[in-house]
């Protein structure tokens, strides 16, 4: 039988606690990347249709949709990773199981 807390302990120790405070953060930026990546195909696409004589297309408004739920979702990792850092609406508490001994 471990002691009391060890197994909280090494929880912390391997960080799945900072990983999933450190997720905003990381769906923020991963969003970012793949919001200037459509960009760049959309100009390329456009640019490639405009040399065949088409314009935009019904399919482009589904894809802003999709552009709009990814800003969207943007937005509030942001204002997660706000709250995360006030430290006047937000503390970190370790909370651990009572163990019997």
């Amino acid at each position: 039988m471990p002691p009391p807390g060890l197994d909280e302990a090494i929880e912390i120790s391997k960080g799945h606690t900072l990983r999933l405070l450190s997720l905003p953060d990381f769906l923020d930026a991963s969003i970012g990347k793949i919001l200037k990546l459509r960009q760049k195909i959309s100009a390329a696409t456009a640019s490639i249709k405009s040399v065949f004589g088409q314009e935009g297309t019904q399919q482009n408004a589904c894809i802003f949709c999709q552009v709009d739920k990814l800003e969207r979702l943007r937005e509030r990792m942001v204002k997660v990773c706000d709250l995360f850092r006030d430290t006047d609406s937000t503390e970190f508490v370790i909370v651990t199981l009572r163990t019997v001994v």
